[in-house]
C-alpha cells in the first residue's frame, strides 16, 4: 500500500471528477492492479507537488511493479503461515 497527497482548491478537485461529483470524496483508494486510475492519481500528485510553494517532506513517487508487489505479499504470508 502507498499513500500520495495532492494538495488543490476543492473547486478544481471537483471539476476533475477524480474525488467524486462535488469532492465530496477526497479519499481515494484505488486498486493496484487499476493502472491507468494509479497514473492519473501519481501524475496529479507530482504535479500538486510541484506547484506547490512549501512541502514539509517530498513524497517518494517510485512505484513498485505489481509482480514485486505480489512477490513481497507472498513472502509476507508465508512467514505468517
Amino acid at each position: 500500500m502507498k499513500t500520495i497527497v495532492v494538495h488543490m482548491p476543492l473547486v478544481q478537485g471537483a471539476l476533475m471528477g477524480m474525488f467524486g461529483l462535488f469532492a465530496e470524496a477526497p479519499v481515494q483508494i484505488v486498486e493496484f492492479t487499476e493502472d491507468l486510475r494509479m497514473d492519473a492519481y501519481f501524475s496529479l500528485a507530482q504535479s500538486s507537488e510541484n506547484a506547490a510553494d512549501s512541502m514539509t517532506l517530498p513524497q517518494d513517487f517510485e512505484r513498485e511493479s505489481l509482480e514485486a508487489a505480489q512477490d513481497r505479499l507472498n513472502a509476507v504470508a508465508m512467514e505468517a503461515y
